[in-house]
């Protein structure tokens, strides 16, 4: 047996979520089906990759272009901190991520010999306003018999604009088993005339947290630290002032990833006692795993605060982007205290981390999400 994952997961974007759920997926379906082969497919993107659900006017075209060029004067995207940790995640792909020996596009997506191809985890349903990805939506004519998979795919949005849904329903008519990471997704998907969707844990909850820990490595000159590790992908300077005047007044360094949604940032250059510049995904784990508190807009952040046990305070991003994701997943485990914080005085105290109920809530929905699996790959 042959079993193929589409991903979001690209090493170019240097995000530790999103290179962790890569790992876990693959690394897990492995653990059910010991005798096949499973590749997290490298994705050669094309011009046959999109669908256009509807005309671009020529002002979003512009618009598009422009950010592209504000962009690049800014050299956002591209300084030396992110080619350094570029490296890391590239030995850490090497190493932990079977992935395909080439890069495939569409056409040999198209034609090739899986048995079954799986597209997930993390915001894989990305959406333009005027388009999808066909190859993320598995809208192929394949030449052999695959069955399509989605596991624990996100569009990332609460909606789909009205130009996609005729070209969306289509695609997910043909999967033989959907299933998505947010409940309110699968509500969504009802709307859209695909009912029967089941919401699944992310698969970094599928791995064992003991399984984590012989992954991670303790990064040099955190050691021995009482910290809060702060993990913002989109702070501002009000949170960061907030931020260090409670940690110093609790006697708690701060540790941070530099650049962490890596893109340049002013306030991320010097913010914390110790910044790390190039930390691997397993120094990302270890920094996890040891923290006193950690202090997060991400979604795998507050995932894996709740893997190790560790108190965690959720923070709302300047845009409200990753609410619903994060939100939908505080829900599950019924964490009971204000669910997004931006400027809060009481930082530190506030959290209701009842994590022997935060774990009993995700045992239940772990089950569910393993019989999803061995259900869609007929085990």
């Amino acid at each position: 047996m042959k079993i193929g994952i589409i991903s979001e997961y690209t090493t170019s974007t240097i995000n530790y979520g999103n290179c962790l759920q890569a790992y876990a997926l693959n690394h897990y379906i492995q653990s059910l089906c010991v005798d096949a082969e499973v590749q997290t497919i490298v994705i050669r993107h094309s011009y046959k990759d999109k669908i256009l659900t509807s005309r671009i006017p020529i002002s979003a075209l512009w618009k598009k272009a422009f950010q592209r060029i504000g962009r690049f004067f800014n050299n956002e995207g591209n300084f030396p901190e992110r080619e350094s940790r570029k490296k890391q995640f590239l030995k850490f792909e090497n190493e932990y991520i079977n992935m395909s020996d080439t890069s495939l596009e569409y056409t040999d997506i198209e034609h090739s010999d899986y048995n079954f191809l799986i597209v997930g985890s993390d915001v894989v349903w990305i959406q333009g306003r005027y388009y999808i990805n066909r190859i993320k939506f598995l809208d192929f004519n394949f030449h052999n018999p695959i069955k399509r998979v989605a596991y624990a795919a996100s569009f990332g949005d609460d909606y789909i604009p009205e130009e996609n849904k005729n070209d969306i329903r289509r695609c997910l008519k043909q999967f033989d088993n959907i299933s998505v990471r947010e409940s309110t997704t699968v509500e969504m998907l009802k709307r859209l005339g695909i009912g029967d969707a089941r919401a699944t844990l992310d698969p970094t909850l599928l791995v064992a947290a003991c399984e984590w820990s012989n992954l991670e490595m303790e990064p040099k000159g955190v050691g021995g630290t009482k910290y809060v590790f702060v993990y913002l992908q989109s702070p501002n300077l009000s949170q960061y002032k907030m931020i260090e005047k409670i940690c110093h007044e609790k006697n708690l360094q701060i540790v941070s990833i530099t650049f962490a949604s890596g893109r340049k940032n002013k306030l991320d250059r010097a913010f914390g006692d110790i910044c790390l510049w190039d930390a691997s995904p397993q120094n990302w784990i270890w920094l996890m795993h040891h923290a006193e508190y950690v202090i997060t807009d991400s979604f795998h952040g507050i995932v894996f605060s709740t893997i190790f046990r560790r108190k965690f305070v959720p923070v709302q991003r300047n845009d409200g982007h990753l609410m619903n994701r994060l939100t939908d997943y505080l829900n599950t485990i019924q964490y009971e205290a204000e669910p997004l914080v931006s400027n809060n005085p009481g930082l530190l105290e506030y959290g209701n981390w009842d994590f022997d109920t935060f774990d009993y809530n995700l045992d239940k929905k772990r089950k569910e999400s393993i019989d999803f699996l061995k259900e869609a790959l007929g085990l």
